[in-house]
């Protein structure tokens, strides 16, 4: 996710480049694409299809869930977020999907892992 709001300053400290823009008014994460990517270990497209559980009620539902999530340094999830949400249990279950996922490889910068948030698309289909 890209942002064309300026940035003040950037300090590396441990895991994480910590950045000051007044837009998100948080220190602590990149939010820039110029910065290495955390990327999904395998075939994400595969994993959700495999994954995606269709409770009863959302078996007749159809939409596109986008969740936001904190991938650490470890290449974990952490801290998912529902950015775009359909109803309750689609939104439920995108989150449990995500937080059950493997684990990535996370973004580095300068040779140093460190945790990016990232935006996945869960799509829901009848």
């Amino acid at each position: 996710m890209a942002s064309c709001h300026s940035i003040k300053r950037i300090t590396d400290s441990g895991d994480t480049i910590l950045i000051d823009n007044p837009f998100y008014g948080t220190k602590g994460y990149i939010y820039m694409d110029t910065f290495p990517q955390p990327q999904f270990v395998g075939n994400l497209d595969r994993y959700i299809k495999q994954n995606l559980r269709y409770s009863a009620d959302v078996s007749k539902q159809y939409g596109v869930v986008v969740v936001h999530t904190l991938i650490d340094s470890t290449g974990r999830t952490d801290s998912t977020i529902v950015i775009v949400g359909q109803s309750k249990s689609m939104d439920e279950e995108a989150v449990r999907l995500i937080k059950n996922m493997p684990k990535w490889k996370p973004a580095e910068f300068n040779g140093k892992r460190m945790r990016m948030w990232y935006n996945i698309l869960i799509s829901f289909t009848p």
